[in-house]
Protein backbone atom coordinates (compact mmCIF):
# COMPACT_ATOMS: atom_id res chain seq x y z
CA UNK A 1 0.00 0.00 0.00
CA UNK A 2 2.41 2.36 0.85
CA UNK A 3 4.19 1.86 -2.66
CA UNK A 4 1.23 2.14 -4.49
CA UNK A 5 1.16 5.50 -2.25
CA UNK A 6 4.89 6.80 -3.28
CA UNK A 7 3.88 5.88 -6.90
CA UNK A 8 0.81 7.86 -7.03
CA UNK A 9 2.21 10.94 -5.30
CA UNK A 10 5.42 10.54 -7.70
CA UNK A 11 2.70 10.56 -10.85
CA UNK A 12 0.66 13.61 -9.60
CA UNK A 13 3.99 15.03 -9.09
CA UNK A 14 5.18 14.45 -12.83
CA UNK A 15 1.79 15.47 -14.17
CA UNK A 16 1.88 18.58 -11.64
CA UNK A 17 5.45 19.51 -13.61
CA UNK A 18 4.17 19.04 -16.90
CA UNK A 19 0.81 21.24 -16.10
CA UNK A 20 3.42 24.38 -14.78
CA UNK A 21 5.17 23.61 -18.01
CA UNK A 22 2.11 24.41 -20.16
CA UNK A 23 2.60 27.57 -22.74
CA UNK A 24 -1.03 28.77 -23.70
CA UNK A 25 -1.09 31.67 -26.44
CA UNK A 26 -2.73 34.57 -25.91
CA UNK A 27 -3.26 37.63 -28.02
CA UNK A 28 -2.50 40.65 -25.24
CA UNK A 29 -0.07 43.11 -26.43
CA UNK A 30 0.12 46.65 -25.54
CA UNK A 31 -2.82 49.07 -26.47
CA UNK A 32 -1.61 51.88 -28.80
CA UNK A 33 1.83 49.85 -29.87
CA UNK A 34 3.69 50.46 -32.89
CA UNK A 35 6.30 48.47 -34.41
CA UNK A 36 8.61 48.44 -37.42
CA UNK A 37 9.05 45.33 -39.52
CA UNK A 38 11.96 44.61 -42.20
CA UNK A 39 11.38 41.83 -44.45
CA UNK A 40 13.76 40.87 -47.33
CA UNK A 41 12.79 38.08 -49.46
CA UNK A 42 15.81 36.59 -52.18
CA UNK A 43 14.04 34.42 -54.86
CA UNK A 44 17.03 32.73 -56.88
CA UNK A 45 15.39 31.10 -59.88
CA UNK A 46 16.65 28.89 -62.53
CA UNK A 47 14.54 28.25 -65.94
CA UNK A 48 16.18 25.80 -68.05
CA UNK A 49 20.30 27.02 -67.00
CA UNK A 50 19.26 30.62 -66.76
CA UNK A 51 19.28 31.82 -63.92
CA UNK A 52 17.67 35.46 -61.79
CA UNK A 53 18.18 36.77 -58.51
CA UNK A 54 15.26 39.05 -57.39
CA UNK A 55 15.65 40.61 -53.70
CA UNK A 56 13.08 42.47 -52.33
CA UNK A 57 13.35 44.72 -48.80
CA UNK A 58 10.30 46.04 -47.44
CA UNK A 59 9.53 48.22 -44.31
CA UNK A 60 5.96 48.10 -42.62
CA UNK A 61 4.84 50.17 -39.80
CA UNK A 62 2.70 47.78 -37.59
CA UNK A 63 0.04 50.00 -34.83
CA UNK A 64 -2.35 47.77 -32.31
CA UNK A 65 -4.88 49.38 -30.71
CA UNK A 66 -7.93 48.30 -28.64
CA UNK A 67 -11.40 48.99 -29.63
CA UNK A 68 -14.85 48.16 -27.80
CA UNK A 69 -15.43 45.20 -29.81
CA UNK A 70 -11.55 44.09 -29.76
CA UNK A 71 -8.57 45.05 -31.36
CA UNK A 72 -7.11 46.81 -35.21
CA UNK A 73 -3.99 46.13 -36.64
CA UNK A 74 -3.02 48.65 -39.17
CA UNK A 75 0.24 47.93 -41.26
CA UNK A 76 1.41 50.47 -43.21
CA UNK A 77 4.07 50.12 -45.46
CA UNK A 78 7.05 52.29 -45.56
CA UNK A 79 9.30 51.76 -48.09
CA UNK A 80 10.04 49.02 -51.22
CA UNK A 81 13.37 48.79 -52.71
CA UNK A 82 14.12 45.78 -55.52
CA UNK A 83 17.15 44.61 -57.09
CA UNK A 84 17.27 41.89 -60.00
CA UNK A 85 20.67 40.24 -60.64
CA UNK A 86 22.32 43.38 -58.54
CA UNK A 87 20.75 46.05 -60.31
CA UNK A 88 17.85 48.44 -59.28
CA UNK A 89 14.96 47.34 -60.67
CA UNK A 90 11.04 49.11 -60.55
CA UNK A 91 7.93 47.18 -59.47
CA UNK A 92 4.99 46.54 -62.11
CA UNK A 93 2.06 48.64 -62.14
CA UNK A 94 -0.20 46.31 -59.80
CA UNK A 95 2.90 45.72 -57.32
CA UNK A 96 3.36 48.95 -56.68
CA UNK A 97 0.01 49.96 -55.75
CA UNK A 98 0.08 47.28 -53.80
CA UNK A 99 3.12 47.68 -51.94
CA UNK A 100 1.23 51.25 -51.18
CA UNK A 101 -2.09 49.76 -49.62
CA UNK A 102 -2.81 50.32 -45.78
CA UNK A 103 -4.43 46.97 -44.53
CA UNK A 104 -6.45 46.99 -41.60
CA UNK A 105 -7.03 43.78 -39.93
CA UNK A 106 -10.28 43.74 -37.25
CA UNK A 107 -10.16 41.19 -34.71
CA UNK A 108 -12.24 40.32 -31.25
CA UNK A 109 -11.25 40.40 -27.94
CA UNK A 110 -9.95 37.11 -27.85
CA UNK A 111 -7.73 38.12 -31.11
CA UNK A 112 -9.09 36.08 -33.65
CA UNK A 113 -9.40 37.38 -36.97
CA UNK A 114 -13.34 39.24 -38.18
CA UNK A 115 -12.34 40.88 -41.13
CA UNK A 116 -9.55 42.08 -43.61
CA UNK A 117 -10.13 46.08 -44.53
CA UNK A 118 -7.89 48.30 -47.19
CA UNK A 119 -7.87 45.62 -50.51
CA UNK A 120 -11.43 47.79 -52.01
CA UNK A 121 -8.94 50.61 -52.55
CA UNK A 122 -6.94 49.05 -55.26
CA UNK A 123 -9.16 48.96 -57.82
CA UNK A 124 -10.20 52.43 -57.27
CA UNK A 125 -6.76 53.91 -57.21
CA UNK A 126 -5.84 51.87 -60.47
CA UNK A 127 -8.67 53.77 -62.47
CA UNK A 128 -7.47 57.26 -60.53
CA UNK A 129 -3.47 56.22 -62.17
CA UNK A 130 -3.99 54.62 -65.46
CA UNK A 131 -7.09 55.27 -68.69
CA UNK A 132 -9.73 52.79 -68.89
CA UNK A 133 -7.85 50.46 -71.55
CA UNK A 134 -4.46 50.07 -69.52
CA UNK A 135 -6.65 49.45 -66.00
CA UNK A 136 -9.10 47.22 -67.78
CA UNK A 137 -6.10 45.27 -68.59
CA UNK A 138 -4.35 45.23 -65.19
CA UNK A 139 -7.34 44.58 -63.54
CA UNK A 140 -7.75 40.71 -64.07
CA UNK A 141 -3.82 40.11 -62.30
CA UNK A 142 -5.88 41.79 -59.24
CA UNK A 143 -7.89 38.93 -57.70
CA UNK A 144 -9.14 40.79 -54.19
CA UNK A 145 -11.02 37.70 -52.88
CA UNK A 146 -7.68 35.74 -53.86
CA UNK A 147 -5.69 38.66 -51.89
CA UNK A 148 -7.96 38.94 -48.78
CA UNK A 149 -7.74 34.91 -48.66
CA UNK A 150 -3.92 34.91 -48.90
CA UNK A 151 -3.89 37.56 -46.36
CA UNK A 152 -6.28 35.96 -44.19
CA UNK A 153 -4.43 32.19 -44.17
CA UNK A 154 -0.86 34.23 -43.11
CA UNK A 155 -2.70 35.51 -40.49
CA UNK A 156 -4.27 32.55 -39.23
CA UNK A 157 -0.91 30.25 -39.86
CA UNK A 158 1.63 32.87 -37.65
CA UNK A 159 -1.00 34.44 -35.18
CA UNK A 160 -4.56 33.34 -34.81
CA UNK A 161 -4.21 29.71 -35.58
CA UNK A 162 -2.22 29.20 -32.20
CA UNK A 163 -4.28 31.88 -29.89
CA UNK A 164 -6.53 30.32 -27.34
CA UNK A 165 -4.27 27.24 -27.66
CA UNK A 166 -2.19 25.45 -25.01
CA UNK A 167 1.06 23.24 -26.00
CA UNK A 168 4.06 22.11 -23.84
CA UNK A 169 7.43 21.81 -25.76
CA UNK A 170 7.97 19.02 -27.92
CA UNK A 171 4.78 18.70 -28.70
CA UNK A 172 3.95 18.19 -32.58
CA UNK A 173 1.29 18.93 -34.88
CA UNK A 174 0.18 17.88 -38.23
CA UNK A 175 -2.59 19.31 -40.89
CA UNK A 176 -3.03 20.78 -43.89
CA UNK A 177 -3.02 24.55 -44.68
CA UNK A 178 -4.92 26.14 -47.84
CA UNK A 179 -3.27 28.67 -49.61
CA UNK A 180 -4.60 31.25 -52.22
CA UNK A 181 -2.64 32.18 -55.11
CA UNK A 182 -3.08 35.98 -56.75
CA UNK A 183 -5.13 34.10 -59.58
CA UNK A 184 -7.80 32.83 -57.15
CA UNK A 185 -6.64 29.25 -57.35
CA UNK A 186 -5.90 27.72 -54.03
CA UNK A 187 -3.36 24.51 -52.88
CA UNK A 188 -3.07 22.47 -49.63
CA UNK A 189 -0.05 22.17 -47.96
CA UNK A 190 0.68 19.49 -45.53
CA UNK A 191 2.20 20.92 -42.19
CA UNK A 192 3.75 19.32 -39.25
CA UNK A 193 4.19 22.19 -36.28
CA UNK A 194 6.53 21.31 -33.30
CA UNK A 195 7.06 23.46 -30.36
CA UNK A 196 11.35 23.16 -30.35
CA UNK A 197 11.33 25.17 -27.24
CA UNK A 198 11.57 28.25 -25.05
CA UNK A 199 14.17 30.86 -25.24
CA UNK A 200 15.03 34.51 -24.37
CA UNK A 201 13.72 37.28 -26.29
CA UNK A 202 13.65 40.84 -26.21
CA UNK A 203 13.25 41.17 -22.27
CA UNK A 204 10.94 38.18 -21.93
CA UNK A 205 10.67 34.58 -22.84
CA UNK A 206 9.88 33.33 -26.38
CA UNK A 207 8.74 30.31 -27.90
CA UNK A 208 10.20 28.70 -31.04
CA UNK A 209 7.64 27.35 -33.46
CA UNK A 210 9.79 25.26 -36.55
CA UNK A 211 7.16 24.44 -39.37
CA UNK A 212 7.67 22.09 -42.26
CA UNK A 213 5.32 21.92 -45.33
CA UNK A 214 5.05 20.34 -48.38
CA UNK A 215 2.30 19.25 -51.21
CA UNK A 216 1.42 16.52 -53.24
CA UNK A 217 3.42 16.76 -56.71
CA UNK A 218 0.20 15.70 -58.69
CA UNK A 219 -1.67 18.29 -57.75
CA UNK A 220 1.33 20.55 -57.46
CA UNK A 221 1.80 19.53 -61.36
CA UNK A 222 -2.11 20.55 -62.00
CA UNK A 223 -2.46 23.66 -60.24
CA UNK A 224 1.08 24.46 -62.05
CA UNK A 225 -0.22 23.45 -65.57
CA UNK A 226 -3.87 25.38 -65.13
CA UNK A 227 -2.16 28.32 -64.11
CA UNK A 228 0.52 28.56 -66.71
CA UNK A 229 -2.17 27.84 -69.59
CA UNK A 230 -4.34 30.46 -68.15
CA UNK A 231 -1.42 33.29 -68.29
CA UNK A 232 -0.33 32.40 -71.71
CA UNK A 233 -3.96 32.67 -73.06
CA UNK A 234 -3.98 36.30 -71.24
CA UNK A 235 -1.00 36.86 -72.55
CA UNK A 236 -2.45 36.51 -75.93
CA UNK A 237 -6.20 36.78 -76.01
CA UNK A 238 -7.70 34.71 -78.86
CA UNK A 239 -4.56 33.26 -80.08
CA UNK A 240 -4.08 29.61 -80.78
CA UNK A 241 -1.44 28.78 -78.61
CA UNK A 242 -0.41 24.78 -77.77
CA UNK A 243 -1.56 23.18 -74.33
CA UNK A 244 1.13 22.59 -72.02
CA UNK A 245 1.63 18.87 -71.54
CA UNK A 246 0.98 17.79 -67.77
CA UNK A 247 3.60 18.43 -65.82
CA UNK A 248 4.99 17.20 -62.64
CA UNK A 249 6.36 19.42 -59.51
CA UNK A 250 6.79 19.87 -55.83
CA UNK A 251 6.58 23.28 -53.19
CA UNK A 252 7.99 22.49 -49.93
CA UNK A 253 9.52 24.78 -47.51
CA UNK A 254 10.36 25.28 -43.55
CA UNK A 255 10.09 28.08 -41.47
CA UNK A 256 11.16 29.34 -37.81
CA UNK A 257 9.47 32.04 -35.83
CA UNK A 258 10.14 33.54 -32.46
CA UNK A 259 7.06 34.55 -30.23
CA UNK A 260 6.07 35.87 -27.04
CA UNK A 261 3.39 32.98 -26.13
CA UNK A 262 1.70 35.58 -23.94
CA UNK A 263 1.31 38.83 -26.27
CA UNK A 264 1.76 37.03 -29.70
CA UNK A 265 4.65 39.17 -30.86
CA UNK A 266 6.84 38.10 -33.10
CA UNK A 267 10.59 38.88 -32.44
CA UNK A 268 12.26 36.79 -34.78
CA UNK A 269 11.53 34.85 -38.18
CA UNK A 270 12.96 33.19 -41.68
CA UNK A 271 11.99 30.62 -43.65
CA UNK A 272 13.00 29.11 -46.70
CA UNK A 273 10.49 27.89 -49.87
CA UNK A 274 11.51 25.74 -52.92
CA UNK A 275 9.45 25.45 -56.26
CA UNK A 276 10.36 23.07 -59.10
CA UNK A 277 8.46 22.29 -62.04
CA UNK A 278 9.02 20.50 -65.29
CA UNK A 279 7.43 22.32 -67.93
CA UNK A 280 6.58 21.17 -71.59
CA UNK A 281 4.56 21.81 -74.68
CA UNK A 282 3.47 19.01 -77.27
CA UNK A 283 6.64 18.66 -79.74
CA UNK A 284 8.84 20.08 -77.18
CA UNK A 285 11.30 18.62 -74.69
CA UNK A 286 10.74 19.15 -70.89
CA UNK A 287 12.33 22.23 -68.74
CA UNK A 288 13.18 22.04 -65.62
CA UNK A 289 12.18 25.01 -63.86
CA UNK A 290 13.19 25.32 -60.26
CA UNK A 291 12.77 28.64 -57.91
CA UNK A 292 14.47 28.84 -53.75
CA UNK A 293 12.91 31.34 -51.65
CA UNK A 294 14.46 32.81 -48.71
CA UNK A 295 12.46 35.13 -46.35
CA UNK A 296 13.79 36.85 -43.44
CA UNK A 297 11.68 39.02 -40.82
CA UNK A 298 13.25 41.91 -38.12
CA UNK A 299 11.33 43.60 -35.47
CA UNK A 300 11.67 46.61 -33.87
CA UNK A 301 9.41 47.37 -30.98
Amino acid sequence: MKKFAALFAFTFLILSEARSQEIRFTFAPDDDLTFVTTSTVVRERDSGGVTQSDEVIAVTRTKINKTTTGWTVLTTPLSVDMTRNGEPVTSSPVMDILSRTAITYELDADGALVAIKGFDSVLSELSAQFSPEVADALAPMLNLEALEARTQAEWEGRIGGFVGNEVVVGDIFEGDSPFELPNGKSIVFQTTTTIEGTEPCGGTTCVRIKQVYTTDATEAGKLANAVVNEVSKQAAPGASLPEMDAMSGSISGQLTRLIDATTMLIYAEQSERTIEFVTGFSGSEPETSKMVESRVYEYEY
